[in-house]
């Protein structure tokens, strides 16, 4: 007895921080860089500055690769057609209670550079605001948003 079911997939728009080949080649390049004035001061000929500069090369380099290994696989956006999130340990906010989704850029300054942001307004008045990741651009979100929730107002 055969039965028919209509099954219909839609896949969520999920973006995490990727660790590839390219990244890690950016870290050891980046301790290697980094690292260019303790090459220089090596050359100085005293066995304990030779000794401690080495061993700050391997903790930097060590230290490098921690930070950016812990970033891997990191949430940035998810949406689906139940609702949108940002952070891994945040519940998906309903696409019921939201009534705009706005995309602004907040200015830099002198020392600061400008970013890219997302706000939430939901049905009650409360905003949600959050800071979007450089490897997440506001067309992808604006995009995903469209498709998952077409009667969410999108500004910016």
């Amino acid at each position: 007895m055969a039965r028919s079911e209509t099954l219909i997939s839609v896949d969520a728009f999920v973006r995490r921080v990727t660790w590839s080949r390219a990244d890690k080649l950016w870290a050891i390049g980046s301790t290697v860089f980094y690292s260019i004035p303790c090459f220089a001061l090596m050359f100085a000929g005293d066995p304990w500055l030779i000794a401690v500069l080495a061993l700050s090369i391997v903790g930097f380099g060590i230290l490098n690769w921690r930070m950016r290994a812990r970033d891997s696989n990191r949430l940035l956006a998810e949406i689906n057609e139940h609702g949108i999130r940002f952070r891994e340990h945040d519940t998906p906010i309903p696409w019921g209670s939201v009534t705009l989704v706005g995309l602004y850029r907040s200015g830099g300054g002198t020392w600061s550079p400008s970013r890219d942001h997302v706000l939430v307004q939901l049905s009650d008045g409360t905003r949600v605001s959050h800071q979007l990741d450089d490897r997440l651009q506001p067309h992808e979100v604006r995009a995903a948003v469209a498709r998952f929730a077409p009667s969410v107002q999108i500004e910016g």
